[in-house]
């Protein structure tokens, strides 16, 4: 895990929180700016994992279609900390996204979506 961490330059790189806690309100510390960063380099498959396993994990994240878009996110909650993280395909533009807000991941997600309406 932690050689992955490092490979992805995610966040703090921070795993001394225990491997299965280390990213649940703990060790593990991501500003938004370098999760926009993070879910672009998804995005455009240019992480260095196998795009296969890029393609599942962008396929598990559909949370919404329509005719003229697909949405893609995934929601984190930390201490009084909602994520709501993804990306949007359009006809028109793409556009990644990064919500994070006090409090949960269910409002950072309606917030987002409320947002994303102006734009399908």
């Amino acid at each position: 895990m932690e050689e992955w961490i490092h490979k992805i330059s995610y966040g703090n790189q921070d795993i001394s929180g225990g491997i299965d806690q280390f990213w649940l309100s703990s060790s593990l510390k991501i500003s938004p700016i370098e999760q926009v960063d993070f879910m672009e380099n998804l995005y455009r498959e240019n992480l260095p994992f196998d795009k296969d396993v890029m393609k599942t994990v962008k396929r598990m994240m559909i949370q919404a279609e329509g005719d003229n878009y697909t949405l893609y996110g995934k929601t984190g909650q930390g201490s009084n900390v909602g994520w709501y993280v993804g990306f949007i395909e359009t006809k028109e533009r793409d556009y990644v996204f990064v919500t994070n807000i006090s409090g949960t991941s269910a409002d950072a997600r309606n917030i987002t979506k409320d947002i994303l309406k102006n734009i399908i």
